[in-house]
């Protein structure tokens, strides 16, 4: 009998020494401490404001016969961009098909205030609207946000163009490394 009382002492105590040893009753102190942690990914992100509709060319440059058929622009859309890379960031501008042949969509992209815009860029070949390779339209952009900057849309044409019904052309903007 002595043993299973001294077999049950020992199981007692070696169970107050694991609750003990485990912090289960760990003693509270005046501080304590915590690891947190965090990370900031890459933002690189490009909206435009609202369709540009309207683009319309209605008569020649003088308004007279015997001149050139005037372009038609419109400064109606704006961008924003928020980037946070600093190894320097570009925006790319890409029409989704080809125009029709002896016309010119261009667009110029106003800069934000850490980058430089490319000026006013054809979107298509004149000559057959056949559209070009995504191109650079603002570079150098390094760390910014920025909204309410100003799109430009310019259409021109040739006579041989001919008369073209409304329709839509897609532009596609991408945020790149330089």
């Amino acid at each position: 009998m002595r043993t299973n009382t001294t077999m049950k002492l020992t199981t007692l105590t070696a169970a107050i020494g694991l609750a003990m040893g485990s912090g289960v009753y760990a003693v509270d102190t005046f501080e304590a401490g915590q690891d947190v942690g965090y990370q900031v990914d890459e933002i690189a992100l490009i909206s435009v404001s609202a369709d540009v509709t309207g683009l319309a060319i209605t008569t020649t440059v003088d308004g007279l016969a015997g001149a050139a058929p005037a372009d038609d622009s419109d400064t109606s859309s704006t961008w924003a961009i928020t980037v946070n890379k600093a190894a320097g960031k570009k925006v790319t501008a890409l029409l989704g098909a080809a125009m029709p042949a002896h016309t010119l969509l261009s667009v110029e992209l106003a800069a934000p205030s850490t980058g430089a815009s490319k000026g006013k860029v054809g979107l298509n070949t004149r000559d057959t609207g056949v559209a070009v390779a995504a191109i650079d339209v603002v570079d150098s952009i390094e760390p910014v946000y920025q909204n309410g900057m100003q799109v430009e849309y310019t259409l021109s044409a040739d006579v041989e163009a001919g008369v073209i019904t409304a329709t839509t052309a897609h532009v596609t903007y991408t945020v790149a490394d330089l």
